[in-house]
C-alpha cells in the first residue's frame, strides 16, 4: 500500500492537498538517505582526499541522474545546482547577455507571460539595473499570435532591434491552476531570429518548478536554451535545492561577474584579474556545493522510482485523481439550483481533457446559496479543522489571480490601500474575492484524499441542516435603531483572560486598557498568543486599583501596574510583532518577566505594553479616504462586536450538529467568552450586526470596518485551554451569512 511510504501523514489522519506548494517525501527516501549517510563519509568537494572524491562522484551521478530524468545528456545541457529555483532565475537576469558587445548602443528585450510565478516577474529588476533592458509581460492570445507569426511583433514592435538577444520566460505549468503551456512555443520563439527583418537572437526559459512536480519534460524534443527546477517540489526534499539547466550552444549568453570560491582557475587580490574555470558548473556554483542536498535527490530519484516505477504512473495517477474531483465539483449545487463552486479553468479549451494541457491543480471559490462568494479564508479555517490541508490567496501568482478572478491593476491599487496584502486574511473586499482556494495532488495522494475532499464539501456546505439564512440574508438596516449595550469587555493582556465593566473609558486607541500588554519571546519578538501557548487563557486578570490588576494562574500570583516602579531609572524599549507588524514596546521588570516564564513553561518570556510613542494604525478603512485611526495590541480594530441574537442561533446550530443532541455548550456566557468580543449588544436578529455601518454609544461614534475573519482560535475552552472542533464548525456551515471578509 502507498499509505506504508507516507506515515507521517496517515498517522495523524491528514489529507494534504498542497502539493503544488510541496510535496511529501516518502518514508523509504529518508531512510535511504540516512543509511547512506551512516555508512559512507562525503567530504568537501574543493579538497582532493578520499571523502572529497566520493562526493565528487556522486555529484556527477546526480547531475546524469537529472539529465536521463529530462532524456538529455550532458551532451546537450549543462547542470548548475542553486539554493532554489528562484535562485536559479535570479541568476539568468543578472548574467543574461541582452546586448551584444559589439553593438552595445542596442537594447535588448526580457519578455515574460503574465501567468507566471512572483519569482519570474522580479527578475524585471535584476534584468533593469544591469542592463537597462526593455521590459514586456505579455498576455497568452499575444503571445500565440507573436509564434503564429500572423501579426507584427505587437506588443513588441517598438522594441524591435538588430544585435541583440532577447529573452521569453514562462512556465511549462501554471502553479495557479496546473494549466499547461505549449511546448511548442519554445522552438516557435527561438527559431524566429530574423523574423520582420530583425538580426534579434530569441531564448527562451521554461520555469518547470510546477510541471516537473508530477510529470517530466523531454529535451530531446523541445529544447529551451534555460530551464529552471527545483527538488522539493519533486521529493519533498531537500528544500534547499535547485537547479538551472542551461543549454550547451548558449552558454556565452551567460556572462559572470562576481566569483565565489571554487569557480577560478586564479585571481590576484592587488589587481583585478581573474580567470575563471572554462565549465558552465564550475565557473557559476560558488563556493562549497550543498553536496548532502544533493545526495538526498539521488536517493528521491531512487526511491521514486522503486515506489512507482516511473514518472509516468505519477502522472497518470495525479491527473485522473484530479480530473474526479473536478468533475465532481462541477456538479455541486444548492437545492435552489445555485453552483457551489465557481472553478478557474478555462471550460472550453483545455478543462481536464488531457494531461498535455492540464496538471493536477484545481483552483476555486465557493459560493453561498444566494450566490455571493464565501471568502477564501473561511473555507482553510473550515479546512484546517477537517484536517485538509490546502492553500488560499493568490500563491506568488498575481498575473494569474488577475486573470481568473478578473481583477483591474485599479482594483489591485484600491485592495491595497484598503488594507490588503499579500498572504493575509482579506478574503472579500466590496463582495469580490481578492485570491482563491487551491488543491493538488502529488504522488502520495489516494483516491481517498480525493473522496474525502468531496465529501467534505457536501458536508459542510450542500447537505440538509446547511440551510441558509433567507429571512436574513443581505440584512442591511437603512434607517436607524436603539439596541442595548449588553455587556463591556477588556483584555488587559492578549491572549489572556478578560474583565467584564460596567463601564469603562476610552482613549486613542480603543477602550482604555483592553489589548495594553501582550507577552513576546525574547529571540524574536514575535507576540505569544493562544495558538503558540495555550497556557495564556487560563491566567485570571482583575482589576485592583485605577490601573493596578492581579494575576493569578493556579497557585500563583502577580500584581502588575501600568506605571514603572519609582526605583526604576529606564524602561528597556525593544520591538514586539503582531500579524507582520513592528511596535515599540516598554518591557517589564525581571520579576514580572519570570512570572511569565514559569507559567507558561517559556524561558524568555517577556511582558511588554505598547509604547505611547507607537504609531501603529488600523489598516483596513472602511473607506479609502478615512482619516488613520491608532491600534492597540489587538491583530487588526480597536474593537470587536457580536450580536446576542446571533450567539444564541449559534448555540442552536451547534445543538443541532451535536452528536446525540448534547451540546458542548450549555449557557451562552460561555459561547460569547470563545468570541472574545468587547462589546456585546442585545439584539433581535441573527447576525443583523454584520449589515451595520455605524453605530453610536452615548456619545461615542464606531465606524465599522471590517467583518472579523473568525479563526480557530474561537474553538478554544478559555477555562481548560483545549481546543475543540466548535463552534468555529457549526459557524462554517452556515453559508448565507454576510461574514465574507
Amino acid at each position: 500500500m502507498i499509505w506504508n511510504f507516507f506515515k507521517q501523514i496517515v498517522h495523524i489522519e491528514q489529507i494534504y492537498l498542497d502539493h503544488a506548494g510541496s510535496t511529501i517525501y516518502s518514508q523509504l527516501h529518508l531512510k535511504s538517505y540516512f543509511d547512506d549517510l551512516s555508512h559512507n563519509l562525503y567530504g568537501n568537494p574543493h579538497s582532493k582526499n578520499k571523502s572529497s572524491l566520493e562526493t565528487d562522484s556522486m555529484v556527477d551521478e546526480v547531475r546524469k541522474k537529472v539529465l536521463n530524468h529530462l532524456n538529455t545528456s550532458e551532451n546537450e545541457y549543462s547542470i548548475i545546482f542553486t539554493l532554489n529555483a528562484t535562485k536559479a532565475l535570479n541568476l539568468v537576469a543578472k548574467c543574461f547577455a541582452f546586448k551584444s558587445k559589439a553593438h552595445s548602443v542596442n537594447k535588448g528585450l526580457f519578455v515574460y507571460l503574465n501567468d507566471n510565478h512572483t519569482s519570474v516577474v522580479g527578475m524585471r529588476n535584476s534584468v533593469n539595473v544591469k542592463t537597462n533592458a526593455d521590459i514586456v509581460c505579455i498576455r497568452e492570445h499575444d503571445l500565440e499570435e507573436f509564434v503564429k507569426k500572423r501579426i507584427s511583433l505587437k506588443p513588441f514592435e517598438k522594441f524591435e532591434s538588430t544585435f541583440v538577444n532577447n529573452l521569453l520566460v514562462y512556465p511549462a505549468q501554471s502553479n495557479f491552476n496546473g494549466r499547461r503551456y505549449p511546448m511548442t512555443w519554445i522552438d516557435d520563439v527561438q527559431n524566429c531570429s530574423g523574423f520582420l527583418g530583425s538580426s534579434a537572437d530569441w531564448s527562451v526559459l521554461i520555469d518547470s518548478a510546477s510541471y516537473l512536480s508530477t510529470s517530466t519534460i523531454d529535451l530531446s524534443i523541445h529544447k529551451p536554451q534555460f530551464l529552471v527546477l527545483s527538488f522539493y517540489k519533486m521529493f519533498g526534499f531537500p528544500t534547499g535545492l535547485g537547479c538551472l539547466l542551461v543549454n550547451n550552444k548558449k552558454i556565452f549568453l551567460l556572462e559572470k561577474e562576481y566569483f565565489g570560491g571554487g569557480t577560478i582557475d586564479m585571481m590576484l587580490p592587488f589587481k583585478d584579474v581573474q580567470s575563471f574555470r572554462p565549465g558552465m558548473s564550475d565557473k557559476f556554483e560558488d563556493g562549497t556545493l550543498p553536496f548532502l542536498e544533493i545526495l538526498a535527490v539521488k536517493h528521491g530519484f531512487d526511491s521514486m522510482l522503486q515506489i512507482y516505477g516511473s514518472f509516468e504512473n505519477i502522472s497518470n495517477k495525479t491527473f485522473e485523481l484530479s480530473r474526479h474531483v473536478y468533475s465532481r465539483m462541477k456538479l455541486m449545487k444548492y437545492n435552489n439550483g445555485q453552483n457551489l463552486v465557481r472553478l478557474y479553468h478555462d471550460e472550453n479549451s483545455y478543462s481536464f481533457s488531457t494531461k498535455i494541457l492540464q496538471g493536477p491543480i484545481i483552483n476555486f471559490n465557493l459560493f453561498k446559496p444566494n450566490g455571493f462568494y464565501i471568502g477564501y479564508t473561511r473555507v482553510e479555517e473550515l479546512a484546517r479543522v477537517n484536517n485538509i490541508h490546502l492553500r488560499t490567496g493568490c500563491f506568488c501568482n498575481l498575473g494569474a489571480c488577475q486573470i481568473y478572478l478578473n481583477l483591474t491593476d485599479e482594483d489591485f491599487m484600491q485592495n491595497f490601500n484598503l488594507g490588503h496584502v499579500c498572504g493575509d486574511g482579506i478574503d472579500i473586499i466590496n463582495d469580490r474575492p481578492t485570491g482563491s482556494v487551491r488543491i493538488s495532488f502529488g504522488f502520495s495522494s489516494t483516491a481517498a484524499d480525493a473522496d474525502y475532499f468531496c465529501n467534505f464539501l457536501v458536508t459542510n456546505f450542500l447537505e440538509p441542516g446547511n440551510e441558509s439564512l433567507q429571512e436574513f440574508s443581505n440584512f442591511f438596516y437603512l434607517t436607524k435603531f436603539e439596541y442595548v449595550l449588553k455587556e463591556i469587555w477588556i483584555y488587559p493582556i492578549k491572549s489572556c483572560s478578560g474583565i467584564k465593566l460596567g463601564k469603562c473609558n476610552l482613549d486613542t486607541r480603543g477602550l482604555k486598557f483592553d489589548h495594553h500588554w501582550m507577552v513576546i519571546n525574547e529571540s524574536d519578538g514575535k507576540c505569544i498568543n493562544q495558538k503558540i501557548n495555550s497556557q495564556l487563557c487560563m491566567i485570571k486578570v482583575k482589576i485592583s486599583d485605577i490601573s493596578k490588576f492581579i494575576l493569578s494562574s493556579e497557585d500563583m500570583e502577580l500584581s502588575i501596574d501600568d506605571e514603572p516602579k519609582k526605583n526604576e531609572s529606564q524602561i528597556k524599549i525593544c520591538e514586539g510583532k503582531i500579524c507582520n507588524d513592528r511596535i515599540t514596546v516598554n518591557v517589564s521588570n525581571d520579576e514580572i518577566n519570570g512570572w511569565f516564564s514559569n507559567v507558561l513553561h517559556i524561558p524568555h518570556a517577556k511582558l511588554v505594553v505598547q509604547s505611547t510613542d507607537d504609531k501603529r494604525t488600523v489598516k483596513q478603512k472602511s473607506d479609502a479616504s478615512e482619516k488613520e485611526a491608532f491600534l492597540n495590541l489587538s491583530n487588526e480594530g480597536q474593537y470587536l462586536l457580536i450580536g446576542s441574537a446571533s450567539l444564541a442561533y449559534l448555540q442552536k446550530k451547534i445543538t443541532d450538529n451535536s452528536v446525540n443532541g448534547k451540546p458542548e455548550f450549555t449557557d451562552l456566557d460561555t459561547l460569547a467568552a470563545r468570541f472574545r468580543a468587547n462589546f456585546i449588544i442585545e439584539t433581535n436578529v441573527p447576525f443583523e450586526e454584520d449589515g451595520w455601518s455605524e453605530i453610536q454609544i452615548g456619545m461615542a461614534r464606531f465606524k465599522v470596518i471590517k467583518l472579523c475573519n473568525r479563526c480557530k482560535a474561537i474553538s478554544r475552552d478559555q477555562n481548560t485551554g483545549i481546543q475543540h472542533k466548535e463552534p468555529l464548525q457549526s459557524l462554517m456551515k452556515i453559508p448565507n451569512r454576510n461574514v465574507s471578509n
